[in-house]
This record gives C-alpha cells, sequence and structure tokens, in this order.
C-alpha cells in the first residue's frame, strides 16, 4: 500500500474518531440539560396538581364534609380532565395500594409502585412505557386521618426523540466531515509524498545504472534536506563509480603495457639464446648476441625491481618521519655516484628537517638521477637544488639533455610512456620511473612538476612539508 494511501485513512481515521467523540459528548451533555429541564417541569407540575387536590380537600374539611373516595375521584377528574385525548395521567392510591382513580400509563411494575407508595416518597423514576418515556413521581397527601398518594406520570419522550434527532443531525454531519477530511487528506499526501516519489524513482534510476540522476528538489523543510543529502550521496557514488571505472581501465591499460613490455626483452632473449643454441655463429656475432641478451635480461631485472616499488608504494599507509634533506641527499649521491660514472653532481640544498619516508624518497630523487642521466647532459653534470618558501622545501633536479617534446610532457607520467623509445630500451628505460616518482610524490603531499623543451634539457620539483624539531638519532 502506497504511503500515500495509508497517510489518507490515518488521517481520515483519526478525523472520524475526533468529531464522533465530539459529537457524542456534545449530545450527551445537550440530552442530560434537556432531562433535567424536563424533571424539572414536572416536578412543578406535579407540586401544583398536587396542591390543587390537597386545597379541595381542605376545604371539605372546612366545610365539615367527611373524606370520601368519590370526592376524591370528582376533584382528579375536574382537574385532569380524565377520560379526554391528552389529559394528565394521575393515579392516587390508599396506603395499602389501592386504587381510587388512575389514568396512569399501563406497564407500571409493582416494584415501582413500592417505591412511589411510601411516606416520604420524594423520588422520580424515568420509565420506558408503551414506547414512550415517563417519569414517575409521587407525594402523599394527610386528610384527618387519611393518607392517600397522588402519582403523576409525565411523558417525556421528547427529550429521547430530540437526542435521537441531534444525532441523526451529527452523523450526517460528521459523515459529511470525514469525506471533505478524506478528500483534503488525500490532496496533501499527494503533494506530501510527491517529493519521496521523486526521490524513490531517482534511487531506483541510480540502482539502475543513471549515476547522474538527481531529485533537483530544492524546498527547506527536511524532506528538501533529504533531497540534497541524496543528491550528495548520489554525486559521491557517481565519483566513487567513475573513479573505479578509471581504475579498472588503468588497471587493463597497465597489464596490456606490462605484457608487452616483458613480451619484447622475453622474444629477444628467446630469439638469439635459440640461435646460440642451434647454429655454430663467429666469436664476433656470439659476442653481439650474448651482449643483446644481456641487456634485455637487465631491461627484465630493472623492471622487476620497479613493479616491486610500485608494489609497496600502492601498499599505502606510509610513515612519514623526520629528515635532515641536505644530509640525506649527500647519503644519497655518495650511494649513486659509482653507478653514474660520468655525470657530476652540482648540489645546492638549503638546511631543513622535512617529514617523509626515507626509502620513497631515496627511490624518487634516485629515479630522477637516473632520468637525467639517460637524457646525456650536453656539460656532463646535473644541478640538485633545495629551497625552503614557508612550511614547503621545494627539490628541483635540472638537466641539460636532450629534453622532453612538448607533445610528451601530457603523458609523460604515465605508466610505460617513453618519450624516447629507442633511446630509453637502449639504456634499459621502462617507463616505470616517472610513474612511479609522480606516485611517491603524492604520498608526500606533492605534485611532480615537469618543465622541458627539446635541446634545453628538463627541470622536475616536487614539495615536502618542512618540520621544526630535530630528528632522533
Amino acid at each position: 500500500m502506497k504511503l500515500a494511501v495509508k497517510q489518507t485513512i490515518l488521517i481520515t481515521i483519526l478525523v472520524s474518531l475526533v468529531l464522533s467523540a465530539g459529537s457524542m459528548v456534545m449530545v450527551q451533555r445537550s440530552f442530560e440539560k434537556s432531562l433535567q429541564a424536563a424533571v424539572a417541569r414536572g416536578g412543578e407540575q406535579q407540586i401544583v396538581e398536587q396542591y390543587a387536590l390537597k386545597s379541595s380537600l381542605l376545604n371539605d374539611q372546612f366545610n365539615e364534609i367527611p373524606y370520601a373516595d368519590e370526592n376524591v375521584r370528582r376533584y382528579v377528574t375536574r382537574m385532569t380532565g380524565s377520560g379526554e385525548p391528552g389529559s394528565a395521567r394521575v393515579g392516587v392510591f390508599h396506603e395499602d395500594g389501592r386504587e381510587i382513580i388512575a389514568n396512569l400509563p399501563a406497564g407500571i411494575p409493582q416494584a415501582d409502585y413500592k417505591l412511589l407508595l411510601r411516606p416520604s416518597s420524594a423520588q422520580y423514576l424515568l420509565r420506558r412505557l408503551d414506547n414512550s418515556y415517563y417519569m414517575l413521581i409521587s407525594a402523599d397527601i394527610r386528610v384527618d386521618e387519611t393518607r392517600i398518594y397522588m402519582v403523576n406520570a409525565y411523558d417525556i419522550g421528547y427529550v429521547f426523540q430530540e437526542k435521537q434527532a441531534q444525532i441523526r443531525s451529527h452523523l450526517i454531519l460528521n459523515v459529511a466531515l470525514i469525506l471533505v477530511a478524506g478528500a483534503a487528506s488525500a490532496v496533501l499526501s499527494h503533494f506530501l509524498t510527491k517529493p519521496l516519489q521523486k526521490l524513490s524513482r531517482a534511487s531506483t534510476n541510480i540502482a539502475g545504472g543513471a549515476y547522474q540522476e538527481r531529485t533537483g528538489i530544492r524546498t527547506d523543510d527536511e524532506i528538501g534536506r533529504l533531497s540534497r543529502s541524496f543528491d550528495k550521496m548520489a554525486e559521491a557514488i557517481a565519483r566513487n563509480v567513475d573513479a573505479l571505472e578509471k581504475q579498472v581501465e588503468n588497471q587493463s591499460r597497465f597489464i596490456a603495457a606490462f605484457s608487452h613490455e616483458v613480451k619484447t626483452p622475453t622474444t629477444a632473449i628467446m630469439g638469439y639464446a635459440d640461435i646460440l643454441r642451434r647454429a655454430p655463429v663467429d666469436v664476433q656475432d656470439q659476442l653481439r648476441y650474448a651482449n643483446i641478451v644481456y641487456h634485455e635480461g637487465r631491461r627484465l631485472e630493472a623492471m622487476s625491481h620497479k613493479m616491486m616499488e610500485l608494489l609497496n608504494v600502492a601498499e599505502g599507509g606510509i610513515e612519514l618521519k623526520p629528515v635532515p634533506v641536505r644530509a640525506f641527499a649527500e647519503k644519497l649521491w655518495e650511494s649513486r655516484r659509482s653507478s653514474l660514472q660520468g655525470m657530476a653532481l652540482d648540489m645546492r640544498m638549503e638546511d631543513a628537517i622535512v617529514n617523509a619516508e626515507p626509502d620513497l624518497l631515496f627511490s624518487l630523487v634516485s629515479n630522477l638521477l637516473d632520468n637525467a642521466y639517460k637524457a646525456e647532459p650536453k656539460d656532463g653534470s646535473v644541478r640538485l637544488e633545495g629551497k625552503r618558501a614557508g612550511r614547503r622545501y621545494t627539490i628541483r633536479l635540472t638537466d641539460s639533455g636532450a629534453g622532453i617534446p612538448p607533445e610528451d610532457l601530457p603523458h609523460i607520467q604515465e605508466i610505460f610512456y617513453r618519450a624516447d623509445k629507442s633511446r630509453s630500451r637502449a639504456k634499459g628505460g621502462a617507463g616505470i620511473g616517472l610513474y612511479l616518482c609522480s606516485r611517491i610524490a603524492k604520498l608526500h603531499g606533492g605534485a611532480l612538476a615537469i618543465e622541458s623543451a627539446p635541446g634545453a634539457g628538463t627541470s622536475v620539483s616536487f614539495d615536502l612539508e618542512v618540520l621544526d624539531e630535530q630528528p632522533q638519532e
């Protein structure tokens, strides 16, 4: 069942309950007031009739006329017009219950007479007789030594008829109000649940793959705030999906590129090894083939080392430590000097303590030195600079080598990309170094900036956070 239908039913039920309870209270209060008024009128009328009969009997006593039941009958008949339509309902009885005269409604139980015919009876009874309602009230009258009881019955059925009429009127009014309330609640529920329907459709579409779906609800109520939160969630989902799709695409490209990179040296190694194994060759060719096999093997070895570094970087969660950057650069150059024979280093590092992971920082600067060495600087030297600017420390490596063409600069940090493929392969390059450097720079909160031009050399820089504390020994 839809929420709008549930809301309409609930509101209609609540309205009907409130109206019914209110109507019952109003009708009951009105009935009680009318009943009290009818009882009061009956009591007043009974007093008048009682004293009329008593006055007639006292007048007989004053005129020395002895008491007789016949006189009581005559007085009561004259007073009430007994026998005529609409005559009053009166009964006069002796103490022992013997009837003197009576035109009371038929069907009065004997138990009621026992209550009415007793001394000092000052009460009334309400009874339903002959499909109507009567108020029965009695009073005792003393004449000489005689005590008689006068019982009056007053028809108050109009009070109950009025109550039934009020119930019918309230019922009709309540039904009309309930129908109006149901229609109004249906319209209200439709407008209240319309934004929820839009939210439901949007969530269904997003679940079906339409990640750009938005609700577009811009109200200032709770539903509007929910809608804005939903749209933000949808945007986050869309970004995550795009990132995942890009990651999957990058993984596919990585696997394809890696397979291609591995296939090339593997094919060369197997081919030249097969030549050396199957056919006799002269010493010069043998040396040339063995040299090719050796270099291709070195390429595979370098590629495996780079891949291991990439895996370590991809795991993330690195722990940064205080590193004295100048001492770090000096130790790095001492460890790499022998492998970079023929290249001089112009080091201009300012003293500072930086926040870095030493092994990853070593890999980053070492890869940049390798790239500078492969670029064959014209003056045979590379400049390594370090400058502090506020809370950041910039490390820049500059060479005077061949440079990078402008069309290659946007792609140079992509994995397995090589600007000069033939020269990179000849020097054992696999197109992983700069990609690895870029990843390490991002882990340190910075980015790799590359400036280059063909024939004018290359400048690569990145930033690190500066610490004020001294490193622990």
